[in-house]
Protein backbone atom coordinates (compact mmCIF):
# COMPACT_ATOMS: atom_id res chain seq x y z
CA UNK A 1 0.00 0.00 0.00
CA UNK A 2 0.79 3.22 -0.78
CA UNK A 3 -0.62 6.37 1.45
CA UNK A 4 0.17 9.95 -0.21
CA UNK A 5 -0.77 13.00 2.29
CA UNK A 6 -1.77 15.32 -0.89
CA UNK A 7 -2.56 18.90 0.76
CA UNK A 8 -1.93 20.11 4.02
CA UNK A 9 -4.47 20.40 7.33
CA UNK A 10 -5.58 24.06 7.47
CA UNK A 11 -6.94 25.75 10.42
CA UNK A 12 -7.97 22.76 12.48
CA UNK A 13 -8.75 22.77 15.85
CA UNK A 14 -6.90 20.31 18.30
CA UNK A 15 -10.27 17.63 18.19
CA UNK A 16 -9.87 17.45 14.07
CA UNK A 17 -5.76 17.40 14.11
CA UNK A 18 -6.26 14.18 16.83
CA UNK A 19 -8.74 12.70 14.34
CA UNK A 20 -6.52 13.50 11.52
CA UNK A 21 -3.71 11.35 13.19
CA UNK A 22 -5.73 8.57 14.40
CA UNK A 23 -7.26 7.99 10.54
CA UNK A 24 -3.27 8.17 9.80
CA UNK A 25 -2.22 5.95 12.36
CA UNK A 26 -5.08 3.08 11.01
CA UNK A 27 -4.04 3.61 7.66
CA UNK A 28 0.14 3.11 8.43
CA UNK A 29 -1.11 0.36 10.95
CA UNK A 30 -2.43 -1.53 8.33
CA UNK A 31 -0.72 -4.27 6.31
CA UNK A 32 -3.10 -4.69 3.37
CA UNK A 33 -6.52 -3.48 1.61
CA UNK A 34 -8.69 -5.96 4.30
CA UNK A 35 -7.59 -4.38 7.42
CA UNK A 36 -7.65 -1.48 5.93
CA UNK A 37 -11.43 -1.58 5.82
CA UNK A 38 -11.79 -3.34 8.83
CA UNK A 39 -10.10 -0.53 10.71
CA UNK A 40 -11.91 2.55 8.99
CA UNK A 41 -15.22 0.53 9.49
CA UNK A 42 -14.49 -0.25 13.05
CA UNK A 43 -13.65 3.29 13.80
CA UNK A 44 -16.21 5.12 11.34
CA UNK A 45 -18.58 5.91 14.25
CA UNK A 46 -16.13 8.24 15.48
CA UNK A 47 -14.74 10.36 12.75
CA UNK A 48 -16.52 13.47 12.47
CA UNK A 49 -14.61 16.04 10.92
CA UNK A 50 -13.71 14.08 7.45
CA UNK A 51 -15.93 11.81 5.12
CA UNK A 52 -13.58 8.75 3.16
CA UNK A 53 -14.20 6.58 0.95
CA UNK A 54 -12.77 3.30 -0.98
CA UNK A 55 -12.69 2.76 -4.85
CA UNK A 56 -11.75 -0.27 -6.61
CA UNK A 57 -7.92 -0.16 -5.66
CA UNK A 58 -7.54 2.98 -3.30
CA UNK A 59 -8.86 4.82 -0.13
CA UNK A 60 -9.57 8.72 0.21
CA UNK A 61 -10.00 11.21 2.54
CA UNK A 62 -11.27 14.53 2.89
CA UNK A 63 -12.48 17.02 5.56
CA UNK A 64 -16.07 17.75 4.99
CA UNK A 65 -16.05 21.26 6.04
CA UNK A 66 -13.54 21.79 3.26
CA UNK A 67 -13.67 22.35 -0.63
CA UNK A 68 -13.91 18.91 -1.30
CA UNK A 69 -10.27 18.35 -2.05
CA UNK A 70 -8.45 15.27 -0.87
CA UNK A 71 -6.02 15.42 1.89
CA UNK A 72 -4.76 11.81 1.74
CA UNK A 73 -5.15 8.95 -1.08
CA UNK A 74 -4.22 5.63 -0.57
CA UNK A 75 -3.09 3.14 -3.13
CA UNK A 76 -3.50 -0.75 -2.76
Amino acid sequence: MKATVENMLVNAKTVEVMEFVEILNLITNSDNEHQLRTSMSLYSSEIKYFEYGFGKNHLWVSRKSGNGERLIFVEF
